[in-house]
């Protein structure tokens, strides 16, 4: 029973993170096509998307969901790590 719930958590956040990377390179294209139009320089686009802060939250919670993939896939390592604290 506790494998299909963490089969059902690694799923989501499987697709929890497809669905955050698609919506980053959509919103990047979307910049750098307005900004082209625009005939902004590659530089200046690269910098804008660069300082992008919805592209930078979005790239944090990438990262926050990969850590927890990572706590689910190898729940050893979260053990470990709480024992050395009550060790002492």
């Amino acid at each position: 029973m506790i494998q299909e719930t963490l089969k059902a958590s690694q799923k989501e956040l499987n697709d929890s993170i497809e669905e955050l990377r698609n919506y980053s390179n959509r919103l990047t294209k979307e910049i750098t096509t307005m900004s082209q139009k625009l005939r902004i320089s590659k530089e200046k686009i690269q910098a804008s998307i660069n300082e992008n802060l919805e592209l930078k939250n979005i790239a944090e919670a990438i990262k926050v969901l990969i850590n927890e993939q990572k706590k689910i896939s190898n729940p050893n390592n979260n053990l470990g790590a709480n024992q050395d604290l009550t060790d002492s």
